[in-house]
């Protein structure tokens, strides 16, 4: 019964509100499709489509007064179910898992005047049918506080925001700082900000601590793990946005071993740029690269890492379909047992959309050659297919996954640097812009590093998920 008592009073807490900010001093205007008609421009529906009854359910709503402040009520439904098979590389083992994941959000927008504005969003994160036990933290999280933060705006507009508390925090293509949507839980940061956003530029400097996630206990931002960056875009560069930035991660906790297998500190200095838009029209293109100095334990950190990908979108062929290219690399320590660590540091990344959708590598000791081919067989219907090609950067460094968690290492460095290929298959289909449907398909080929020193079977991997916004 607890498992869906915190969802549904949730949901029920939503509708609530929801159906309490729609504005009662007014006359309903009934529509055509109200009368029995056809709405213009779509003929073929059905007056009482569900389409049609749900976005005259879900239609936008004025906000809430408060005197003379707005409060604007909003949320968000998710349930996915996934099945793996063979993530531990072993069929002997018969570890399949099937599993239900539901998170939902309840948020309220406060402008109490055109200097201060809040926001709250709660979020409850609940799984069912999941094998191990207990429940990883990225999975389940019981009713806590996602973001809860001020906004302080000296000039009266949104030029230059001071903001403090619990929020998200997104850079760029989330590659070393986003929030994880794609984890039932996702990563808030308690944080002090500071943004500046005009016409052409924007500014983000920030101080910030991951909240760590603990369930049916409230989440805090536990240990000594900071983090402090600049963040600069262009926004009027004329191939698209282009960004500078600065990250300064330092871990006092005694949290990683240097070559001396000694515990010791983390201190990572990322400086980086990313480039992102059209070169002409239906070219996309981005491009990030990244270098890391700081200290490892007992020893000094070097590292790098870059992306890069190409795209051409057939708009003149029927489905729009597009090709892309995409190559992605980070360093790794060639020698764990010298006095230099070179391991690339992700930082507080979102590595589910970029390294093959099976969460089985991150930006760390990796080299990924990928190709896309993205079609729109219908309006509301996406179709995506990926194909992945990897390898490990250093012989004697580890393969490692999307939470940067250790899969498989063999520290003597015979192994090949081929870990294997990753195809992924995926649909979409937008029912309206408040209900969205996709599933995928993923199988990873397992290459010659774990087949020599692991059990080496193929894995597979299948979702299917629907999110209802508000």
């Amino acid at each position: 019964m607890r498992i869906f008592a915190c969802r549904w009073l949730c949901i029920y807490i939503a509708i609530g509100l929801r159906m309490a900010a729609l504005p009662g001093d007014e006359p309903e205007k009934k529509t055509k499709a109200d009368r029995g008609e056809h709405p213009k421009g779509d003929e073929g529906a059905a007056p009482d489509s569900v389409e049609a009854a749900l976005d005259r359910l879900m239609k936008p709503v004025k906000p809430v007064k408060i005197g003379p402040t707005d409060l604007t009520i909003g949320g968000e439904f998710r349930y996915r179910y996934e099945h793996l098979y063979d993530y531990d590389m072993n069929y002997r083992t018969g570890d399949g898992d099937g599993f239900n994941l539901f998170r939902t959000r309840l948020n309220a927008d406060w402008d109490i005047a055109k200097f201060l504005a809040a926001r709250i969003q709660v979020q409850d994160a609940e799984t069912t049918d999941f094998r191990r036990y207990p429940d990883p933290s990225t999975l389940e999280d019981l009713l806590d506080i996602r973001e809860l933060f001020l906004d302080v705006r000296p000039i009266g507009d949104k030029r230059l925001t001071f903001r403090g508390g619990r929020q998200v925090l997104v850079y760029g293509d989330q590659r070393l700082v986003g929030t994880s949507e794609w984890s039932n839980v996702s990563r808030p940061f308690d944080a002090l900000r500071m943004i500046y956003d005009i016409e052409d530029i924007r500014l983000d400097l920030f101080a910030a601590k991951e909240v760590i996630v603990e369930d049916e206990h409230a989440n805090w931002p536990v240990g000594a793990d900071w983090l402090y960056g600049s963040y600069l875009t262009w926004k009027t560069f004329p191939f698209g946005a282009a960004d500078v930035y600065y990250f300064w991660r330092k871990n006092t906790g005694d949290v990683v071993r240097g070559g001396d297998g000694v515990l010791g500190d983390l201190e990572t200095h990322t400086v980086g740029f990313r480039l992102k838009g059209e070169i002409v029209k239906d070219l996309d293109y981005s491009a990030e690269l990244a270098g890391q100095v700081g200290d490892w334990g007992t020893d000094s950190h070097e590292a790098w890492a870059l992306s890069s990908t190409l795209g051409y979108t057939f708009t003149s062929l029927p489905m729009d379909p597009r090709l892309g290219v995409g190559y992605y690399h980070a360093s790794g320590d060639k020698d764990p047992t010298d006095d230099v660590h070179e391991t690339f540091d992700n930082l507080f990344p979102a590595n589910h959309p970029f390294y093959g959708y099976m969460d089985l590598f991150s930006w760390r000791n990796m080299e990924d050659l990928a190709f896309y081919l993205d079609v729109k067989p219908a309006k509301k219907l996406k179709a995506g297919l990926a194909f992945h090609i990897f390898h490990r950067d250093a012989r004697r460094d580890a393969w490692y996954n999307a939470a940067g968690g250790v899969i498989l290492a063999y520290p003597l460095g015979q192994g090949p640097t081929n870990v294997g290929q990753e195809i992924d298959v995926t649909l979409q289909y937008e029912l309206n812009k408040y209900v969205t449907t996709e599933a995928g398909y993923g199988h990873f080929f397992t290459g010659g590093f774990p087949k020599q020193f692991g059990p080496g079977d193929d894995i597979d991997w299948f979702y299917i998920q629907t999110v209802l916004k508000f």
